[in-house]
């Protein structure tokens, strides 16, 4: 009797430690599981412990649905591909475990837009969002290269002069006026190449050759587009597009007398047309 009454309370004893010790493990292990934000650690915790309170299993549960629904709201932003479904992620994840993706994906996606706009409202932008962002070196690069591109309000205002002071002088049929403002030799003139100022002159004495013409004059339409062009060895040239009116005063009134002309000239950076090319524009 002495001996089965200590192994009833040495079993007892053994039945009580395992049962405290197994309680023990499933406490640590459920800390573990809503301390962890990896959705492996939880699931784990649902396998090693199917007995283990409801609450536990309840409570572990809610947070591994909740992972899930984060993990697609997360893939949703991403296949958005826009800034503001990152953005908008964030607000409602601070602490998501995708924050250092989600920087390289708004890094990403401004750098983009950067590439497709070439402006330096864009360039400012993302040195502003990423100062140390993984195309930082290449927006100050590109930055400084725009700067150099820009078209100050002063030399767009000078090259569209030079450009109407071209089509006055034809229109005072004034030669020292005319080849004041062209290259000695022009790269190309109404599409011949080299040309000097005489076929500048040859010109305009082509236009006044009909005997009904009485007199002409130009008038700017004010859409003139200005872009400073920068060459590889750091020099740069004026592209220069728009338009001007031409009227044409004539004895004959059946002729044509007024025309379009869409211009698009070249001036070198002393602010010579070196290109000058024409196209009537028909109604």
């Amino acid at each position: 009797m002495i001996a089965l009454g200590v192994a009833m309370v040495a079993t007892t004893v053994g039945v009580l430690f395992y049962l405290s010790s197994k309680s023990d493990r499933e406490m640590e292990a459920y800390r573990s599981a809503i301390e962890s934000e990896e959705p492996a650690v939880m699931n784990s915790y649902l396998e090693l412990f199917p007995d283990a309170p409801v609450a536990h299993r309840d409570s572990v549960m809610l947070l591994l649905s909740r992972f899930e629904r984060t993990e697609k709201e997360w893939r949703d932003a991403v296949a958005s591909g826009t800034r503001r479904a990152i953005e908008e992620f964030l607000r409602l994840y601070p602490k998501t475990i995708h924050l250092i993706e989600a920087k390289v994906k708004l890094d990403s996606i401004d750098w983009q837009r950067v590439m497709t706009e070439r402006t330096a409202e864009a360039v400012q932008a993302y040195l502003r969002n990423h100062p140390d962002g993984e195309h930082s070196y290449e927006a100050n690069d590109l930055a400084e290269q725009l700067e150099n591109k820009a078209v100050s309000s002063e030399e767009q205002l000078t090259v569209e002069s030079i450009v109407m002071h071209f089509f006055y002088a034809i229109a005072e049929q004034n030669e020292l006026m005319l080849t004041d403002v062209v290259d000695n030799v022009m790269t190309n003139f109404l599409h011949k190449n080299n040309a000097t100022k005489n076929d500048v002159i040859a010109y305009m004495n082509k236009l006044y050759a009909p005997e009904d013409i009485v007199s002409m004059s130009f008038r700017s339409n004010n859409d003139w587009e200005v872009e400073k062009v920068m060459t590889d060895d750091g020099s740069y040239h004026f592209d220069v597009k728009g338009s001007v009116d031409q009227r044409i005063n004539r004895t004959d009134n059946s002729r044509e007398g007024f025309v379009t002309l869409k211009v698009h000239a070249v001036l070198t950076a002393n602010q010579k047309i070196t290109e000058l090319n024409l196209q009537k524009l028909h109604p």
